[in-house]
């Protein structure tokens, strides 16, 4: 790829460089008070179902516009293609093959079903929305871009030209989809953008088909620069969902993901709840853990938004334990228990980074389950205020 013209690209759409960004103190929307969601994905094949369960799930938190899972070969598990509902809107061709999405000559059988089905979800919306916002999910721009392929089958991240295309198409189309809900409902949605390939990206770390090397690293200005592009067209306060809030590693400097983010105008971001590896359920305390907790307890200073996304292997009826992995941690940086009652609070079945089975045992009760306990926490953080 040729990265010189990426960045010159960037600096273009920009005009300014990193040390010249939007400052601090902007952001892409002033953020809303945080809330309570799940995910949206529902472990079965009816939109009706899955959405008048979300209106109806305790709190008073944003009914999740479900992500709609089908029985996987077989017929014992549930598979979810998260890449779908992107993949559909986009004013490009594509089609679906063995290896994933990729850019087409001409509109792919799947890409037609995926806006069939996309419709479908938005018909059930219309037909059970209340006077509540909804929360959409949709992949980050970088994340479809990392999972879709040209017709050749080389990764769209090794052409500038198909990176640039699939960028604005997407784009514009995620504002069409936001602006569709909101006629349908009367009330704008918030949109929770899933991130989870940022890193890799920018450290050249993205590994090829083959698995014996990886592609190129895209230069810093140019991701962060796209991405702030997309998220503009995302409605009020988009949260971005990114792993965690740490540092990351570019020409040979640890850059913090917070001012990364910040230098972009992001004020709300959703973050994994930060455990350590492997962790059984006890609250972590090792020095990488800690060390997040300080970087959210840094940016809720800030006067920014934090949502925590708890794993769905939270169980109600374990209840204190579950606020345990929040507050133990919490108070070991020297931060109060009242405090953590502004934290947003999300949980579901997680989305798979393209295609994928959802865990083993998920089923309709169990994503019920997963919007109460949603709820629970949530109001079991706000008792401590």
């Amino acid at each position: 790829m040729n990265h010189d013209r990426l960045t010159q690209a960037a600096a273009e759409h920009d005009g300014s460089n990193r040390q010249t960004a939007l400052p601090h103190a902007a952001s892409l929307e002033t953020p809303t008070a945080s809330s309570t969601a799940t995910t949206g994905v529902w472990a079965g094949t009816e939109p009706r179902e899955a959405f008048s369960a979300a209106i109806t799930a305790p709190g008073e938190g944003l009914p999740a516009i479900p992500q709609i899972a089908q029985p996987a070969e077989g017929g014992t598990r549930w598979a979810l293609d998260f890449l779908a509902p992107a993949a559909g809107m986009l004013d490009l061709p594509v089609d679906l093959t063995a290896a994933g999405w990729r850019l087409a000559r001409g509109e792919g059988r799947e890409q037609r079903l995926s806006r069939s089905h996309t419709a479908q979800i938005l018909d059930a919306v219309e037909e059970y929305h209340d006077e509540r916002p909804t929360l959409l999910t949709l992949p980050g721009p970088w994340h479809l871009i990392r999972h879709m392929s040209l017709p050749s089958g080389a990764p769209v991240l090794s052409d500038f030209g198909a990176v640039r295309d699939v960028l604005q198409a997407y784009a514009f189309a995620a504002q069409a989809h936001l602006a569709e809900v909101e006629r349908r409902t009367g009330q704008a949605p918030r949109a929770r953008i899933v991130e989870r390939h940022l890193d890799p990206i920018l450290t050249g770390s993205v590994p090829t088909d083959s698995g014996f090397r990886s592609l190129p690293s895209l230069p810093e200005q140019a991701v962060f620069t796209g991405l702030q592009s997309f998220l503009a067209r995302c409605g009020s306060a988009p949260l971005l969902h990114v792993p965690k809030l740490a540092t990351v590693r570019i020409g040979g400097k640890d850059i913090r993901h917070a001012d990364q983010l910040l230098d972009i105008g992001v004020g709300s971001v959703v973050v994994d709840l930060p455990t350590g590896p492997g962790s059984t359920g006890a609250p972590d305390e090792a020095p990488a853990v800690l060390a997040q907790w300080e970087r959210l307890a840094e940016w809720t200073d800030a006067g920014h938004e934090v949502w925590l996304n708890f794993p769905h292997s939270i169980q109600r009826a374990r209840l204190r334990q579950t606020l345990g992995l929040v507050w133990e941690p919490w108070n070991r940086i020297g931060m109060s228990r009242a405090s953590a009652a502004q934290f947003g609070v999300l949980t579901g079945f997680a989305e798979p980074v393209s295609a994928g089975l959802l865990p083993p045992g998920a089923d309709t009760g169990t994503s019920r389950s997963l919007m109460a306990a949603a709820a629970d926490i949530h109001n079991a953080l706000k008792e401590e205020e």
